[in-house]
């Protein structure tokens, strides 16, 4: 397990339960991971993943990279393309 401390703790919209533990929704899990030095292949990864399992959408994955820094909404909307 690894924990990470951030700038902007988590709305409880952006937190769900699994196997009763409290985690962050999928986009926000993936921007955060982003922001703190993730490797980017895991990411788009990451991403496509989502995506393909209907986890979550473009839409909420910009909206989560878009309360996070221009680098992070920048890669996020390039690995959106990329996933097409």
């Amino acid at each position: 397990m690894r924990l990470h401390t951030l700038n902007r703790p988590p709305t409880k919209r952006e937190v769900c339960q699994i196997a009763g533990l409290p985690v962050t929704q999928p986009e926000r899990t993936i921007v955060d991971s982003l922001a703190t030095g993730t490797q980017p292949e895991q990411i788009q990864m990451a991403i496509r993943q989502a995506l393909d399992r209907g986890i979550t959408t473009p839409r909420r994955l910009r909206a989560a990279a878009s309360r996070s820094s221009v680098r992070v909404a920048k890669f996020i909307e390039r690995s959106l393309e990329e996933a097409k």
